[in-house]
């Protein structure tokens, strides 16, 4: 992601808001010092609730290499953020509903996440109709609904 927000520092004004911590934070943080990105990448570390992190972007990104079900990404939609996130093998491709929701890159292709960040416009016709219909695409974690589909099944061996 980094790679990615240093090219496009250098088309456009950008900044990255960089949540949680990790055993490469480090790394991150030297990477940042020698490419003089401290202006525009902030590393604030891990928060309990970062909803009003999300409420404050344009865009949100995932570049994770592995997820399992990305709750944040739920919460993306709910926002309605517009998203874009690393296909890692499980999770984002699933939510996002192959694309459809918004862009999915190859893990660990900083190019590909280039390429998307770029093109963004986000009061564009196409952006607002993939945030609505990723928001939309939200009744199906409806507890209520997926309770009775439970019991629908359960209640056929009752």
């Amino acid at each position: 992601m980094l790679k990615a927000v240093k090219k496009l520092a250098n088309l456009r004004k950008c900044k990255l808001v960089i949540v949680g911590r990790g055993y490469k934070e480090k790394i991150l943080r030297k990477y940042i010092l020698e490419n003089k990105l401290e202006k525009i990448v902030k590393l604030i570390g891990y928060k309990e609730n970062i909803e009003s992190y999300i409420e404050a972007s344009d865009i949100f990104v995932l570049s994770s290499t592995y997820e399992g079900v990305p709750n944040v990404l739920i919460e993306s939609l709910y926002l309605k953020k517009y998203i874009i996130s690393s296909d890692c093998s499980t999770g984002p491709k699933e939510l996002l509903n192959n694309g459809k929701y918004g862009d999915l890159f190859k893990v660990g292709d900083y190019n590909q996440l280039f390429e998307f960040l770029k093109k963004i416009n986000i009061k564009s016709n196409k952006i607002k109709y993939k945030i609505n219909q990723g928001y939309r695409s939200l009744a199906r974690f409806d507890y209520t609904n997926n309770c009775n589909k439970y019991f629908q099944i359960i209640s056929k061996y009752l």
